[in-house]
């Protein structure tokens, strides 16, 4: 920023599934006054890319229209940044086509991209692009209240502690994953019960070099996959505060940003988001010593599965 801007302008755009209901949202921070506002909305049916512009377009509505603004533009939207510096001005030329051509296909989302370009040429313009889910700070809370706008539109899984979500779901999920070793070998398990059945569905399973992350979501990606898709309302049990938080607060995020590259796991929470959106999910964080038949039973199948993986191989070494 060549001078100092009059306004910082922070932007996010969220969506769950493309298109579906999806989020905006705005952080205003003028570094003379120190004042900071944050604006957020959303859209039922819309994208990912249009919302991260409608946090573009309501960030510069918000600036009094008396002046002309030294505005400093941040977003982890390449979309965005490279639309407004790179592309406008060949799109504008072609008549908002990305081609020369008259037959060229129209450009996407033209009617904000005019909207914007507007309503940028009435301000001094610098534009910042930032990584997304990398810890800054204006950003994380940016991507927070577009996520909690669409949970306003469509509630996100809840993670609760109480007793509510569990007398009323129709299966409830205890899961455990345990490894040897940060890295090593690994085993999950799963107690599926369901209302409609008077004995609870075991599952168990193993891996030769995983993590004890892995092995927790693996258990949980396999407890779903053995449902009936319809809707039904399920209770999810976890002592790993990971797999507890991604499903009930990181996950959609993730999914609304393309999955970005530094997200551990992505093979298993891709699967696990859209397993996760076929039922009415609620998830519970237990303490990992809980006294409940059911997790500890769970704690044993892991183990017991991890050290039937480990005599194998040790069996397999001596042959």
């Amino acid at each position: 920023m060549a001078e100092r801007p009059d306004v910082i302008i922070y932007t996010d755009g969220a969506c769950s599934g493309n298109p579906g209901p999806g989020g905006w949202a705005a952080i205003l921070k003028h570094p003379v006054s120190g004042e900071v506002k944050k604006i957020s909305g959303g859209d039922p049916n819309t994208t990912n890319n249009r919302m991260e512009l409608k946090g573009a377009i309501e960030g510069l509505r918000t600036l009094k229209p008396n002046k002309r603004w030294r505005v400093h533009l941040v977003s982890d939207s390449q979309y965005l940044i490279h639309g407004l510096t790179q592309w406008i001005k060949g799109w504008i030329a072609n008549d908002w086509r990305r081609g020369k051509k008259p037959n060229s296909e129209p450009v996407k989302n033209a009617d904000l991209w005019i909207e914007l370009h507007e309503l940028s040429l009435r301000h001094d313009m610098t534009y910042e692009h930032v990584l997304g889910h990398a810890g800054h700070p204006e950003n994380e809370e940016c991507d927070r209240l577009a996520v909690a706008e669409i949970g306003k539109l469509a509630p996100l899984p809840k993670r609760t502690d109480s007793l509510e979500s569990l007398a009323r779901a129709d299966v409830v999920i205890h899961v455990h994953g345990t490894c040897l070793g940060s890295e090593g070998p690994g085993g999950w398990a799963a107690i599926v019960q369901s209302t409609k059945q008077r004995e609870p569905h075991r599952i168990s399973g193993s891996a030769a070099q995983t993590t004890s992350n892995r092995m927790e979501l693996t258990a949980v990606m396999e407890a779903l996959r053995t449902l009936e898709p319809t809707r039904l309302r399920v209770h999810v049990l976890s002592s790993n505060g990971y797999a507890i938080d991604g499903l009930s607060k990181w996950m959609m995020g993730w999914h609304s940003k393309g999955w970005p590259s530094k997200i551990k796991h992505t093979d298993l929470w891709r699967p696990l988001y859209d397993l996760s959106h076929l039922f009415e999910m609620s998830y519970e964080h237990v303490a990992s010593d809980a006294d409940d038949p059911q997790a500890e039973e769970c704690r044993r199948m892991a183990r017991a599965a991890v050290e039937a993986r480990f005599r194998k191989a040790k069996t397999k070494e001596r042959q």
